[in-house]
């Protein structure tokens, strides 16, 4: 699960870089709303997944397709870092 986290954060290190690089507002603001930091508390982590899930839904155009496949890549980790736990379960499940 450790390596999972490290490749999450990493993954959103790196899409934060590319928005802030061509000033792509509209997913940095999404992004902004659940990272940094990266989450240590359930509520963090719950707003963390809503914010990835909300980068999934941009336009086509706000999103180049290798960061829409990096969001859809940390959107999967973070489900799979979640459902380990009750808690992370809980978040997937409200988020419904």
């Amino acid at each position: 699960m450790t390596s999972d986290n490290a490749r999450l954060f990493r993954l959103l290190d790196d899409l934060t870089d590319r928005w802030c690089e061509r000033r792509a507002l509209k997913p940095l603001r999404l992004v902004l709303a659940g990272y940094p930091p990266a989450p240590a508390l359930t509520d963090e982590w719950a707003e963390l997944y809503t914010a990835l899930r909300n980068l999934k839904g941009l336009p086509t155009d706000a999103l180049t397709p290798e960061e829409r496949a990096g969001v859809a890549d940390a959107h999967a980790l973070i489900h799979h870092i979640l459902k380990a736990t009750r808690a992370g379960a809980d978040i997937i499940r409200a988020a419904g």
